[in-house]
């Protein structure tokens, strides 16, 4: 997904009703609470067990825009409430492992790890 976006374009694109692909998620630290709009996706990646095995493994993943997600430290943990039984992630919290800024610098990706 490319993330190129103006400041203008990304608060409209990751606001609740925007675009209905954005979820609300808690993020959730030691005295840091945290209420951002994101794209959720769960990604797999494949992983090498030897050299020429590999499996394809759950790699979940959130996009979300920068100035929200400021503050935000791996370990941190990370939920989406309003998820329905049918949503991916649905009954799941997780644990942020990885922060990294998508193909622009109005989106940064939060890396998860299902806890």
């Amino acid at each position: 997904m490319g993330s190129s976006f103006e400041p203008a374009d990304a608060d409209s694109f990751f606001e609740k009703p925007a675009t209905g692909m954005t979820e609300r998620a808690l993020i959730i630290g030691t005295s840091f609470t945290r209420e951002v709009y994101g794209i959720f996706d769960l990604t797999s990646q494949d992983v090498a067990l030897a050299a020429e095995t590999g499996v394809d493994v759950d790699e979940p993943v959130i996009e979300c825009k920068t100035v929200d997600v400021e503050g935000v430290k791996r370990g941190m943990l990370l939920s989406m409430p309003d998820l329905r039984p049918s949503d991916d992630g649905f009954g799941k919290n997780y644990q942020i492992v990885r922060i990294r800024g998508a193909a622009g610098p109005q989106s940064t990706l939060l890396y998860l790890n299902e806890v």
